[in-house]
């Protein structure tokens, strides 16, 4: 996707000869019919900046070869239908002329974090995570992060899941504030002897410290997983796959996230600074509980302005 762009009113943007050529996840997919009555795939796509919805006829794809399911990342090319005005939230209705699922390595974190996937309080939090994610340089952990992240269920969790039950953070989408609370922390103290590895291995470690509460804490209670697993194992489950894809081609940082999640009087009883410094922002975090919306507001106009 290397088109120019030029930009366009709803969040999607169109290359010179008027097409859309956009990364976007799949959000919604049923079986449908065209105008015309034709057998059709009705899709939702978006990503952090729009919603579309259109129909894929079986001349363009959705064969058995070509399955697409909730989740999946594509690379959509398509025309604005101009006939459907657009709604306040950037939807708009597309004719899509060709789509395909996008190699893990060119994925892009916008596409993965849809913007409908939360609440509009919490677009200032997205804009600052996806900025975080972004500033991650280091090939082997940007991928792992899409890895993490290519799991739907695990994105709309990061997104909506709450940080806790009762102490900090509690309520949907608690989970991405303080999140963001602590990276706003760590890009605001950091020293400045710090690495750049050691920086992204840092942001990484904080985006997926709290990943298990995607899959044990719901809106108001634990799930019936959480009733049993603390979050701690679970998210080392969730990671698993994407921790065995780092380890082939960077081990040292796959076993330093891993460590993460260790027990802290567990044999081997050392572990590395960056630990203590995750350990010392999560508590400074919840210490901060409610996160301040409006803080997050300045941070966000400041760096997106």
């Amino acid at each position: 996707m290397n088109e120019k762009h030029q930009s366009v009113s709803g969040g999607y943007r169109a290359c010179d000869d008027g097409l859309i050529r956009e990364y976007l996840r799949i959000v919604f997919i049923g079986a449908g019919r065209s105008a015309d009555g034709q057998p059709s795939t009705v899709v939702g796509l978006a990503n952090s900046r729009c919603y579309l919805d259109g129909l894929i006829g079986s001349d363009r794809c959705g064969s058995a070869y070509y399955a697409l399911s909730f989740g999946d990342v594509v690379a959509v090319k398509a025309s604005i239908q101009p006939a459907a005005p657009q709604t306040q939230s950037g939807c708009g209705h597309i004719d899509i002329q060709s789509i395909r699922l996008v190699d893990p390595d060119r994925i892009t974190f916008e596409a993965l974090l849809p913007k409908i996937w939360v609440a509009p309080a919490h677009y200032p939090a997205l804009t600052l995570l996806l900025q975080s994610l972004n500033a991650v340089r280091c090939f082997h952990l940007r991928r792992f992060l899409v890895d993490v992240l290519l799991n739907a269920n695990t994105a709309l969790g990061m997104l909506n899941a709450p940080a806790s039950m009762r102490h900090h953070h509690a309520g949907p989408g608690g989970l991405l504030e303080h999140t963001v609370d602590m990276l706003l922390d760590f890009e605001e103290h950091k020293p400045g002897r710090l690495g750049l590895i050691q920086q992204d291995l840092m942001r990484v470690l904080i985006i997926i410290h709290d990943i298990g509460k995607t899959v044990t804490h719901v809106e108001n209670g634990y799930s019936d997983r959480g009733k049993w697993q603390p979050h701690d194992p679970a998210g080392l489950e969730l990671l698993a796959t994407p921790l065995a894809t780092l380890e082939r081609n960077a081990p040292k940082l796959a076993h330093l996230i891993r460590a993460t999640f260790k027990p802290p009087h567990y044999y081997p009883k050392r572990r590395h600074y960056l630990h203590h410094w995750l350990s010392r922002l999560d508590r400074r975090s919840a210490n901060r509980k409610p996160v301040c919306i409006e803080s997050l507001r300045k941070h966000y106009h400041a760096l997106s302005g």
